[in-house]
């Protein structure tokens, strides 16, 4: 498995599907990819796939209108 990098503006999501990672900057893309895995999201200088912070950080996405 290869090392898991920072988030970023480009590496807002990360998902995890049978042992492969693959970053993602749109929530669409990355809930898609993330099927039958995890998905994590960006918290400060790492990750959480905690289901109240991925829940909560797609929100401030949509709600902000920022799909980048």
């Amino acid at each position: 498995m290869t090392d898991i990098l920072y988030p970023t503006k480009t590496r807002r999501f990360m998902s995890e599907t049978a042992g492969v990672r693959r970053y993602h900057r749109d929530p669409v893309r990355a809930t898609a990819a993330a099927r039958g895995g995890v998905l994590w999201v960006a918290v400060s200088k790492g990750w959480s796939c905690n289901p109240d912070r991925v829940a909560s950080f797609i929100a401030i996405v949509n709600r902000q209108g920022r799909v980048s």
